[in-house]
């Protein structure tokens, strides 16, 4: 991940929504490092019902940016409206391989890479040896999802 990318949230885990601003995860950790769990709750949540999730960010400066370090290739499937349907995850680890098994695949924006993390890998989908898919439901959301009050 990008400097400075990743965030945390208050999310309503029913809901799929956050409440209250986004935190810098680096913020976050810094601040919380000597808290036990019930006081970084309070700490993102306040009064709200939720626990403390990361999240990727869409508007962060960095998250159009292609990633620069070593990292797999992915292919972004959208419906009709935009909306991520599934990633699928090269897990080749040489140019040969990518070349013969992950064709269409590119390397990730920062934004991507944040997403393509599985929150429980447990629920990938092994596609082939090389290929893996994972689901949005199964990765880090957006920071800006709001709950409605």
């Amino acid at each position: 991940m990008g400097v400075n990318y990743s965030k945390v949230i208050c999310a309503d885990e029913t809901k799929k929504c956050r409440y209250g601003q986004p935190i810098h995860e680096k913020d976050y950790r810094e601040y919380t490092a000597k808290m036990n769990d019930q006081e970084k709750n309070n700490f993102v949540c306040k009064t709200s019902k939720g626990t403390p999730r990361e999240c990727c960010d869409p508007f962060d400066p960095l998250a159009s940016t292609l990633v620069t370090e070593k990292t797999n290739k992915v292919k972004i499937e959208l419906d009709k409206n935009g909306q991520y349907t599934s990633f699928l995850v090269c897990n080749c680890n040489d140019k040969a391989c990518e070349e013969q098994n992950c064709i269409g695949f590119k390397q990730p924006t920062q934004y991507e890479k944040c997403r393509i993390r599985a929150i429980n890998k447990e629920h990938e989908t092994t596609l082939s040896p090389f290929v893996t898919k994972i689901l949005p439901s199964n990765t880090y959301s957006n920071c800006y999802n709001q709950c409605k009050v």
